[in-house]
């Protein structure tokens, strides 16, 4: 029996199906990952009312100046943390491979897939901490009688009324993303499939919002060495 070539087969196959889809990562919508020269700096920020204070007599006479007025900076500053992540290979490990390199490259994925683990579930705590605001549902969206529009319609205009700004992305647990896919008022604004792919788009437009990103970050929360115990990052929050 051929164990180095059956190994060789089996190998890829197992990296295939332990990757995550980074579609599924919702912190990488939220927190979103950018390029600074600098691991840390201070930059000029415009003030909250940059944009909605207005004067409110423009009109101009002959010959008087115009209305002036002046924008607010203020200082902020940020300090970047640094996350890394290692997984050696080892020259015997390259070889039970069908293909030179392909040791490391699985080594690779797993590593990217560690980092956005860590990412996801840091971007959990931050969104599900004490200091963001949130709004106890009155009526669970698992329920006939629920009105999941119109609760994300009073979040919305919530939003909307603390900054000025629209909402423009939700993120939905994937537990909460199927029970909005049989919620009956959904179900009757919406008439597709239950497995149309579609529906995160067609809830978007439904909710008018830019994007719904689901949630699908799974994590092993066993101890290591125990029998693996696989949870959602996202519960229902």
């Amino acid at each position: 029996m051929d164990t180095t070539s059956n190994l060789a087969q089996m190998l890829p196959q197992i990296a295939a199906k332990t990757l995550q889809d980074h579609k599924g990562f919702a912190g990488l919508s939220l927190f979103p990952l950018f390029y600074t020269p600098l691991p840390s700096g201070s930059y000029y920020v415009l003030g909250d009312d940059a944009f909605l204070d207005a004067p409110r007599n423009l009109k101009r006479a002959p010959g008087a100046p115009a209305a002036r007025s002046a924008m607010k900076l203020a200082d902020d500053v940020y300090n970047a943390e640094v996350y890394t992540h290692e997984e050696p290979v080892g020259k015997e490990e390259d070889k039970k491979y069908a293909q030179p390199g392909a040791a490391s490259a699985a080594a690779t994925r797993r590593g990217q897939n560690i980092l956005l683990l860590n990412h996801e579930t840091r971007t959990f705590q931050i969104a599900t901490s004490a200091d963001v605001p949130s709004a106890d549902i009155a009526v669970a969206w698992n329920t006939a009688d629920a009105s999941p529009a119109e609760d994300i319609a009073a979040a919305r205009q919530a939003v909307f009324e603390s900054c000025g700004l629209e909402a423009n992305v939700i993120t939905l647990p994937r537990s909460v993303f199927e029970a909005l896919k049989q919620n009956p008022k959904i179900k009757d604004a919406v008439k597709i499939s239950d497995k149309d792919t579609r529906w995160p788009e067609l809830l978007a437009a439904l909710f008018d919002v830019d994007r719904v990103v689901v949630a699908r970050a799974i994590i092993n929360n066993a101890n290591e060495g125990q029998p693996i115990d696989v949870a959602e990052i996202w519960e229902n929050q």
